[in-house]
């Protein structure tokens, strides 16, 4: 049943005769008559109202009005549901229209009140069954991830920016190249279909607010020639980890540590205590990297990782928000 959809459509309530119901639902509360027709075969009147809004809109369930025909049905009138509230009726304004039902004759049991879930107020209608009319609680807006709202960070040579599906076609350059993903835990790309791939791949640790996929792009012509991945990000701990790749044509200019140093800046303004990042022990530039920026070596993790078909070593890395600067 997992790939069922259901809804709710109507719900009966029992009623004296179908004209005094509709003159309280559509004459007094303003409601709309959607079916109104004779089963012969039946011999009975089928009647369905709703609530007012846009035509075809309402979510929510009708109101089937059925004319109690027996004794046993007539004694339901006023009290299916034994004196407890049946039906909960929402509104976009519940002030609007408590005055407008008082102003037409609407008895309320409960004055409107403030709950969790919104105002509240409880009327009774034509026989007596009670309603609850709720304007609901604006759901509150959440808040920002940090890493959500990370703001794209210049350099004079460079930003530090969010990536774009339009960034693909330039990092070809950078993840097709078999020499700049050596110590990559992923195969390069050979064809748009893997970095559609991967950014698919991006967007899914993306989702719950605990990684950023990054861009390192040059200012003078806005193309991409690296990536940045801030990912496990731990809010409680105001800790996350670090991984990056920048293209070889782009090596031995001082472009990784341009962009990193700004980010990091930025990361540690923000809140991030502890910055983290795990490198390949045979990856001397990227080991050497991270010293010059800073990052202080906690050691060495056997056997960390195994990724193409192979185990290995890293070095583990940390920078912490009181570092001395490099």
């Amino acid at each position: 049943m997992t790939n069922a959809r259901q809804r709710l459509d109507q719900v009966t309530l029992v009623v004296r005769e179908f004209e005094e119901a509709l003159a309280f639902f559509v004459g007094t509360l303003g409601w709309r008559c959607v079916e109104d027709r004779d089963v012969p075969e039946q011999g009975k009147r089928w009647v369905v109202i709703e609530p007012p809004g846009v035509p075809g809109t309402n979510r929510g369930a009708r109101l089937l009005l059925a004319r109690a025909s027996t004794p046993a049905q007539q004694e339901r009138i006023g009290s299916q549901t034994g004196g407890r509230v049946g039906w909960f009726l929402h509104t976009d304004d519940l002030a609007r229209d408590v005055a407008r039902y008082r102003a037409a004759g609407v008895v309320f049991e409960r004055e409107p009140a403030q709950q969790p879930w919104g105002q509240v107020a409880v009327f009774r209608d034509l026989y007596g069954n009670l309603w609850d009319l709720i304007q609901p609680s604006a759901p509150a807006a959440a808040a920002p991830t940090l890493l959500a709202a990370l703001a794209p960070v210049d350099t004079p040579r460079l930003q530090v920016r969010p990536v774009h599906e339009a960034d693909l076609d330039a990092l070809m350059a950078v993840n097709g190249d078999d020499v700049v993903t050596r110590w990559l835990p992923y195969e390069p790309w050979r064809s748009p279909a893997d970095a559609q791939a991967w950014l698919a791949r991006m967007r899914t640790l993306e989702a719950d607010g605990g990684a950023r996929q990054l861009v390192v792009v040059q200012r003078a012509d806005e193309r991409a020639i690296g990536t940045v991945l801030l990912f496990r990000h731990e809010a409680p701990s105001a800790r996350l980890e670090l991984g990056y790749v920048i293209g070889r044509a782009h090596w031995r200019q001082g472009i990784a540590r341009e962009a990193l140093a700004a980010l990091l800046v930025q990361l540690h303004g923000l809140g991030v205590r502890r910055v983290e990042a795990e490198v390949h022990v045979d990856n001397a530039p990227s080991n050497a990297l991270l010293r010059a920026l800073g990052f202080q070596h906690e050691g060495l993790r056997r056997q960390r990782w195994t990724a193409r078909g192979r185990t290995y070593d890293v070095h583990a890395w940390a920078r912490l928000a009181s570092d001395p600067a490099p």
